[in-house]
């Protein structure tokens, strides 16, 4: 699964590129990077709803991107490397 998860961002990457119009209008600029992580998700207590795994795509000064197998239920997570 996480080899679906790299080719769809590769093919969103190409899919950029062949527009040339295509402008970021982003603050802070991205990094693109590949690091696999383990993930939970919790709720608004910190308690563990459901794990998960997943690619961190990209960082910038704001966030990161994060590729997971399955649907996050929560907007709180707790990652490891």
């Amino acid at each position: 699964m996480i080899r679906h998860a790299l080719k769809s961002a590769l093919f969103e990457s190409t899919r950029k590129e062949n527009n040339a119009l295509h402008l970021e209008k982003r603050k802070c600029a991205r990094v693109s990077i590949g690091v696999p992580i383990s993930c939970v998700s919790v709720d608004s207590e910190s308690k563990p709803l459901d794990q998960n795994k997943g690619i961190i795509m990209n960082v910038s000064q704001t966030g990161v991107r994060i590729d997971a197998n399955y649907d996050v239920s929560s907007d709180r997570l707790k990652w490891h490397l």
